[in-house]
């Protein structure tokens, strides 16, 4: 499995943050918000479990302490990321949305410029430092 699927996995979480956005545009779209969350909450998790393989595996096994640090900061931004997510959901119940679609509508769209700037972070920035460090590991077991 190569990072590609990292961006693959960006894409898709971009484009299941619009559907939430549009599913919010309809009125009385309780059970379609709440499916376009499901799916997107889903694929979230599916997205932390490659990115763990991926990215904070190779990171934490490299002998280089630039890659391990790498890889400590980016798990806690994810545990961050996590908790603001939680609590979004949190304030964010459906009884909210439905009394006030327009301001969920905005909130999310904040959110996905957010992520946005994280992804294009990640595939600019972090995937070079990633492969890195699997080639350090690679010159360690060779040496």
């Amino acid at each position: 499995m190569s990072l590609t699927v990292l961006c693959d996995g960006h894409r898709e979480l971009l484009r299941l943050m619009n559907d939430v956005i549009d599913a919010a545009g309809h009125t009385g779209a309780t059970e379609e918000i709440a499916q376009a969350r499901r799916t997107m909450a889903q694929a979230a998790a599916r997205h932390l479990a490659k990115k763990n393989m991926l990215v904070i595996a190779p990171l934490s096994r490299s002998p280089c302490p630039e890659h391990r640090e790498l890889a400590r900061r980016l798990t806690d931004e994810t545990l961050a990321t996590r908790q603001a997510a939680i609590e979004h959901y949190g304030i964010w119940t459906l009884a909210t949305i439905e009394a006030d679609p327009r301001e969920f509508r905005m909130t999310v769209r904040g959110l996905l410029r957010s992520l946005e700037k994280r992804f294009q972070y990640e595939e600019e920035a972090v995937f070079p430092k990633v492969i890195e460090a699997m080639q350090a590991v690679a010159a360690q077991r060779a040496a």
